[in-house]
């Protein structure tokens, strides 16, 4: 029940540090505890350990991985823009492994977005296109798609203020992405 989920909460921090333990049994177990700890709260913390184990892991490990990375942030998302941000990183640790349940999910996600979403996922879906080695089939295939549906947004510089959801950092001031050099 929930005394043994905030039980585990007060351990989180241990937990995590398990995701770099040598041993892979202790991997995958904290892997599993990581899941069930997810809430609203600390999704986004939670997310950025999982995204690091993803670039660490054992390549065989990296499907089911984006796979939950997606369950998580399908759940507990705090707004658009952080998942679909997420998603792309994902895609470019791991698009060579991503399923495509979690390619086409990331499409839905990124057009389901408003307008102003949609500028800043074909931004930065370009960019990291242009910065990959072009192995990362499941980074193409949805850089690509946006590429076709929303390739008119990239004649603009995108700005955006960044908000976060975390009490920790306020507003940071505007940033622009221009790749159209």
């Amino acid at each position: 029940g929930s005394s043994a989920s905030s039980a585990l909460q007060k351990h989180r921090s241990t937990v995590v540090d398990c995701l770099k333990d040598p041993d892979i049994s202790i991997r995958q177990r904290a892997l599993e505890l990581i899941y069930h700890l997810v809430n609203h709260e600390n999704v986004e913390s939670l997310t950025a350990e999982l995204l690091n184990y993803l670039v660490l892991c054992p390549r065989e490990h990296r499907s089911d991985i984006c796979t939950r990375i997606l369950r998580v942030v399908d759940r507990f998302s705090p707004e658009d823009r952080w998942r679909v941000d997420t998603l792309i990183t994902m895609l470019t640790i791991a698009g060579r492994e991503a399923t495509a349940e979690v390619q086409n999910a990331s499409v839905v996600y990124i057009s389901r977005s408003s307008e102003d979403v949609h500028a800043y996922a074909t931004h930065k879906l370009l960019k990291a296109i242009r910065d990959d080695d072009g192995s990362q089939r499941g980074l193409l295939n949805v850089g690509i798609w946006c590429i076709g549906e929303y390739g008119d947004l990239l004649l603009q510089p995108y700005t955006y203020t960044p908000t976060s959801t975390s009490s920790d950092n306020a507003n940071g001031p505007p940033v622009s992405i221009s790749f159209m050099a």
